[in-house]
């Protein structure tokens, strides 16, 4: 589920939308600039709209009117596919951090490093710190490609930025280096912060999109015209290993707009010319190649806009369905149902014009280009406020211990420091249950691919279960031991996603069900074990108590 920081999307010829509780979109007053790509917006954790950029100029929301002068431009440039990404305060720090990349249109003469800006919320927005162009460390060559998530720490973020090899100005050569630039705190990233590596699959070049899973366990880049490449990410080291490869995308056909499904078994692609949009099943790390021709076909948009331009950027958005832009037009592409276990119900569910909330097409008063709005990812089990609300409550308490105590009226407290003692309550636990199938006929066979649905139910009428986590799902045999390996080294059973599969609040007597997919590839015939790991939860209710302490005046 996305965090409500992604409510508003500010795009286009002064596009803006909002999507009101997490639902459908609708039309909102149209913003102050124009951006060919790339953009970025920032909402409150109300979901109200704070500040928004082309990666040029900075705008709040009183009056359209640029924050910064012009003379201090945010460094990055409306024809970069990612112009800007925010990232929100990090490590206990109270400022926004805005990353902006220049363009390798033309002659080159954007390209550079990245520029940092820090930005102030409260009494207005303000830039803190900044403009300030990178030049000491990250990459001098930045590729129009940004993204961000959070460390596994939660309290820090990952900016992953490409640098492109030395070579011809139009698109450079040689594989190129992947950074990743942890933001810890007010300071911004920091060269002893920063970690790079050679890209792993030959030549990255400079255009086009980059997107982490929503679990920020993957991420996929457009990394040549006729190629799509997956990523493993490792959250807490910054590192990147290869997964696998979508390849053989004639020229013609060349892939720009890139989104994984919310439960991230899928990648959506779109082709900037050939106008579709595709969905590739995401393997196991390792997987051969898939060919273009192998992926299924959920969309296509016929109609050409300037430079024979049909579909550009897809972005998940918080209703869960993703959408895409299409040059020139006013309204979005829609897929409805991107989790959906086959290409057909999708295709069904594609529709050539997005759902406004109350139904109906969405129009959006103003025309499309290229871009939608970048955002960083919050993964799933980085979603919850529980960790600040911690923090604020330990700094509260923390100081010069008092001295007197009043005792209770009813001496029901004792007056001394009370022990840590376990409370006697009965066991309160979530329903689970794991399902697969269309029939009792349906078998699980050494070989097979099966879609499962993992069902969590809330038993109790008078209890709310919140932030229910499932952190890991696991597959063994019946006496524990893992499953067998196949002989290059992968186990015969695998699940994907392992998790953490996140559940947010059930209500009283309510169930919600999430999928994954159980894959078999010459596994042991007999009994196994689906394990989930750390199902964690807090039960919370609520209570009326009054309590009243004794105290005595003393003479003068």
């Amino acid at each position: 589920m996305a965090s409500k920081h992604e409510y508003h999307w500010t795009f286009g010829n002064t596009c803006h939308i909002s999507f009101p509780g997490g639902g459908d979109p609708v039309t909102q007053s149209p913003h102050a600039f124009s951006s060919g790509e790339g953009c970025a917006a920032y909402s409150d954790s109300n979901g109200n709209l704070l500040f928004y950029t082309n990666g040029k100029n900075l705008y709040g929301t009183a009056n359209n009117t640029p924050i910064n002068p012009s003379t201090q431009p945010l460094g990055g440039t409306s024809s970069s596919a990612h112009a800007a990404i925010i990232v929100p305060p990090a490590g206990g720090g109270s400022l926004y951090h805005i990353l902006t990349t220049g363009d390798w249109d033309g002659a080159g003469s954007n390209i550079g490093p990245l520029t940092h800006t820090a930005v102030a919320v409260g009494g207005g927005v303000s830039i803190a710190a900044g403009p300030t162009k990178l030049t000491t460390f990250g990459p001098q060559r930045a590729a129009e490609k940004l993204a961000a998530v959070p460390h596994t720490n939660c309290n820090q973020y990952w900016v992953i930025s490409l640098n492109v090899a030395a070579g011809p100005a139009a698109g450079g050569s040689g594989v190129g280096t992947l950074y990743a630039m942890l933001i810890d705190s007010d300071a911004g990233p920091t060269a002893a912060n920063t970690v790079s590596q050679p890209y792993p699959y030959p030549v990255a070049t400079a255009g086009y999109c980059i997107k982490f899973s929503p679990d920020g366990s993957l991420l996929a880049i457009t990394s040549q015209p006729t190629r799509v490449d997956i990523l493993n990410f490792n959250r807490s080291t910054g590192a990147f290993t290869p997964h696998s490869q979508i390849i053989n995308i004639a020229s013609n056909n060349r892939p720009y707009g890139v989104e994984f499904s919310p439960n991230g078994l899928y990648l959506y692609f779109s082709g900037i010319v050939g106008g579709y949009v595709n969905r590739h099943t995401i393997g196991a790390s390792g997987s051969p190649p898939t060919p273009f021709s192998s992926t299924a076909q959920v969309g296509l948009w016929p109609t050409a806009g300037p430079n024979g331009y049909k579909v550009g950027a897809l972005q998940l958005a918080p209703n869960g369905k993703i959408y895409g832009a299409k040059v020139s037009q006013n309204s979005l592409l829609e897929i409805a149902n991107p989790d959906s276990p086959t290409a057909t119900s999708i295709g069904v569910g594609f529709n050539q014009v997005a759902t406004q909330a109350g139904g109906g097409a969405l129009n959006l008063n103003a025309t499309c280009v290229l871009g939608l709005p970048t955002f960083t990812r919050i993964a799933a089990d980085c979603a919850d406020n529980c960790r600040n609300l911690a923090a604020m409550i330990d700094e509260q308490l923390a100081g010069t211990p008092k001295i007197n105590a009043l005792r209770p009226c009813d001496d029901s407290q004792p007056v001394e420091q009370p022990r840590c003692l376990p409370i006697d309550l009965p066991r309160i636990a979530p329903w689970t249950s794991v399902r697969w199938g269309d029939s009792q006929c349906d078998c699980i066979e050494g070989d097979d691919t099966e879609v499962m649905s993992l069902t969590v139910c809330n038993p109790y009428r008078n209890l709310t279960l919140s932030n229910l986590t499932i952190h890991q799902i696991v597959v063994v045999q019946a006496n524990g031991a893992p499953v067998a390996n196949l002989p290059d080294g992968t186990p015969s059973v695998q699940l994907v996603p392992m998790g953490p599969y996140c559940f947010d609040d059930l209500a009283p007597c309510t169930c919600v069900t999430r999928q994954f997919v159980l894959r078999l590839r010459g596994a042991v015939p007999g009994p196994h074990r689906i394990l989930l790991r750390g199902i964690c939860f807090d039960a919370c209710f609520h209570g009326d108590e009054e309590d009243c302490f004794i105290f005595n005046v003393c003479k003068d």
